[in-house]
């Protein structure tokens, strides 16, 4: 996985994160997630909501709030990743972009099927806490 150079098909990422034991406001969630759809500081500043100095993210590291700083890079909300592949006995390199990282972290359990539905079930959960989080942060 660390050596391929191959390029994931988008729609089938996204498709794979229709599972059957999730209610339909987490798959809205995560369907805006992989879209760049959340309301992040910088996607409301590029519509206009909010003005360019209030792009910081919510926790106060100092970086720019977008969906994959928030997801990936923020010390405050991505530290949940290495929690949670802890927990699972999971190891990776965390990726770049947020399709990669749904892709990794449901692939890097194998390729059994009941294995790799129950962690994308962890995922989806864990994006959805994320979600339902950073408004409390902010409030």
């Amino acid at each position: 996985m660390l050596t391929r150079q191959e390029m994931h098909d988008h729609d089938a990422v996204s498709d794979a994160v229709w599972h059957t034991n999730v209610s339909l406001k987490v798959f809205i969630c995560v369907w805006r997630l992989l879209h760049n759809r959340w309301s992040t500081n910088d996607n409301l500043q590029c519509r206009g909501v909010i003005p360019l100095e209030a792009q910081l993210c919510v926790s106060g590291c100092g970086q720019n709030e977008t969906a994959k700083h928030l997801i990936i890079h923020c010390p405050t909300f991505g530290f949940l990743w290495q929690l949670v592949k802890s927990w699972l006995g999971m190891y990776s390199v965390d990726p770049q972009h947020v399709m990669d990282h749904f892709h990794q972290f449901i692939y890097v359990a194998g390729s059994h099927v009941s294995r790799r539905s129950f962690i994308c079930m962890i995922w989806l959960c864990c994006i959805w806490i994320l979600w339902k989080e950073e408004p409390s942060v902010v409030f």
